[in-house]
């Protein structure tokens, strides 16, 4: 609110999401049709914790009621 405004604080959320596993059987689909091929990211702790630096830092001071979310990449070959 409007108090908060006025002291500069801000209120953020970060919603690291699960992350979908590649089983055997879709590993095996995927490489025999490389044009659909997908490449994925695992997220990791240091993600987050970019996230939070980012933030609570001067460059993030802009963003408040927000639900940052943190998912894989998925990167077509």
């Amino acid at each position: 609110g409007e108090r908060e405004k006025e002291h500069g604080i801000t209120v953020n959320a970060i919603c690291p999401t699960a992350f979908p596993h590649v089983g055997e059987e879709e590993a095996d689909a995927m490489s025999q049709h490389r044009s659909e091929w997908v490449e994925r990211k695992k997220s990791m702790p240091q993600d987050i914790a970019e996230a939070v630096v980012y933030l609570a830092s001067e460059a993030g001071r802009f963003v408040t009621c927000s639900a940052l979310q943190i998912r894989e990449v998925k990167r077509t070959m």
